[in-house]
């Protein structure tokens, strides 16, 4: 058996009547071919390797119970070996690594899972013995679908040397990915997907390509995507736990399903930017593979991933606690999708197009055309979805018009969609702070309009209002302080940050006297708010 020939020095001759005693006259049958399988193995653990090889030589049935009794020797289950995945749990390098090794042995039954344990001080030495192991043990031999390594701290901070270990961590991922022609790497706050060559001169702890222009600590690299392309990724700050998965999911289509999946701390990753540049259809097979269980914020920023396939992702992580989708992208759900829904979430920060997705009553397609008066299902409102949003986010809409999947006998002309954003905000109750974002004198009511003071819909339960770069001149706008009131009337703290671009001629000494302007409508028009703050500077205006 190959197991044993690596551990015996030399091949002896087999005794088959030495491990078998001869049956007394008057009695049963006795030796280890009469014990049952369940036994035999607890007592060859206690042989050595000289023993247990001789032990193997004797049958086929042999063969099996010492390479049970083997992988016990060195923690490995038998119910783990019938399963195809290992667990190795061992506090002791050179015994982890044997036991790795001997699993990866058995070619008899291939490996589908691995999970290997070594809560042991790791550096540049323990990455470059397990680099070497799985780079003797890549396909044909095994093809893993599942592993799982956790290092017991982290890896980076306890380096005696960050350069070395960087590069045996740089050749430890190369060895991961070189037997798929694509690799996704999440690490961090973010995510990239590669071929194996781009690893070889990428450091992944500092940050850059290793060209001999010196050490420079960053955060961000370029790096050469699958596609061809250089992106800007993250790097590797932390390395606790490596998870890889083979293919992304059971179920992707080719070509992804020669992809693979590399996850780096995925018990702590709780930030992660989707903001690369990949194809429709690649973000869908991504994704769809993604299952972090610590996620709590999400940044969407891609312009080319669909909103199906961003509810089906967000539906899988109801810890989500912050939502930022600044893509325009808003598309039609598949007919019976389920709406998102996010019983954690606190914060969102959107386009106006998003929000109105997010915020819309979810009435089914049948109605959308036949009967707009249709009452939707309490249970799909926006607060029993949202129970704890609490604080949005709106940013000013895009200047094409886009019709709403879940409002389709309505398109909506991007003059229209703040005030249509805002009605559906005004309609979640539990909303108690507001932020708009880039406010022009377009988004706001001309003056002289009969309802300049109504034009924005109520929100009740709002006591927090910021204006983030907002644009000098519409603060200057004289109905501003009456539209505030009237939108807000439990209003308690204002705040209010200029974007001076795009600002013309108005001196900031201008500013400051319309400031204070302001300060005095607002106390007038709204006692209950107290506190005004522009550009950072608070000013007190009474109330309570």
């Amino acid at each position: 058996m190959t197991l044993f020939k690596k551990w015996a020095s030399s091949k002896p001759a087999v005794n088959v009547k030495r491990f078998t005693a001869p049956p007394p006259p008057d009695g049963p049958e006795r030796g280890l071919p009469t014990l049952p399988n369940e036994l035999i193995p607890g007592v060859l653990t206690l042989l050595d390797s000289r023993s247990l090889y001789r032990v193997a030589q004797v049958s086929k049935r042999f063969n099996e119970l010492s390479t049970r009794a083997w992988l016990s020797r060195h923690g490995v289950k038998p119910v783990q070996m019938s399963s195809g995945h290992i667990v190795i749990h061992s506090d002791l390098p050179g015994e982890a690594f044997s036991a790795l090794r001997s699993a990866l042995f058995l070619r008899a039954r291939p490996l589908k899972g691995l999970t290997c344990i070594m809560p042991f001080l790791v550096g540049a030495k323990t990455i470059q013995q397990l680099d070497a192991l799985l780079s003797w043990f890549t396909p044909p031999i095994t093809r893993l679908t599942t592993t799982d390594i956790d290092f017991g701290a982290d890896m980076i901070p306890h380096a005696t040397s960050l350069k070395s270990t960087a590069q045996a961590l740089s050749r430890l991922l190369s060895t991961i990915a070189a037997d798929s022609p694509t690799t996704v790497f999440i690490l961090q706050d973010g995510l990239f997907t590669c071929r194996p060559g781009a690893l070889r001169r990428w450091n992944p702890a500092t940050g850059h390509y290793e060209s001999g222009w010196g050490d420079s600590v960053t955060t961000y690299a370029n790096i050469h995507m699958h596609d061809g392309s250089h992106q800007r990724v993250p790097t590797i700050r932390s390395l606790q736990t490596l998870s890889t998965q083979y293919p992304l999911h059971p179920t992707a289509p080719a070509p992804f399903n020669q992809w693979k999946l590399v996850v780096i701390d995925a018990a702590s990753l709780t930030d992660l930017q989707l903001s690369i540049r990949l194809a429709s259809h690649e973000w869908d097979a991504v994704l769809d593979a993604l299952a972090l269980p610590a996620l709590v914020c999400v940044g969407l920023w891609a312009e080319t991933i669909s909103t199906a396939t961003s509810t089906r992702f967000f539906n899988r992580h109801p810890t989500l606690r912050t939502l930022k989708y600044i893509s325009p992208t808003v598309d039609a759900l598949p007919s019976g999708a389920a709406p998102l829904r996010l019983p954690r979430l606190e914060s969102v920060d959107a386009l106006a197009p998003y929000l109105i997705f997010l915020l819309s009553p979810h009435v089914p397609p049948e109605f959308c055309v036949n009967d707009a008066d249709s009452d939707p299902d309490p249970e799909l409102a926006s607060p029993a979805r949202f129970p704890r949003l609490t604080h949005i986010e709106l940013r000013p809409e895009l200047a094409s018009p886009v019709r709403f999947p879940r409002l389709a006998h309505i398109e909506l002309r991007p003059h229209a969609r703040l005030p249509a954003a805002l009605l559906l905000a005004s309609t979640h109750t539990p909303l108690r702070a507001l932020t708009l974002w880039s406010l022009t004198p377009a988004h706001l009511p001309a003056a002289a309009a009969a309802d300049a003071a109504t034009a924005w819909s109520t929100f009740p339960a709002v006591h927090r209002l910021t204006l983030n770069e907002i644009h000098a001149s519409a603060v200057l706008a004289a109905g501003l302080p009456a539209l505030l009131t009237h939108a807000f009337p439990a209003l308690r703290h204002v705040e209010v940050n200029y974007s001076w671009a795009g600002n013309g001629d108005i001196s900031r000494r201008q500013m400051a006297r319309e400031q204070r302007a302001f300060v005095k409508q607002v106390k007038a028009a709204s006692p209950g708010v107290h506190t005004c703050v522009f550009d950072g500077r608070e000013q007190t205006v009474g109330g309570v």
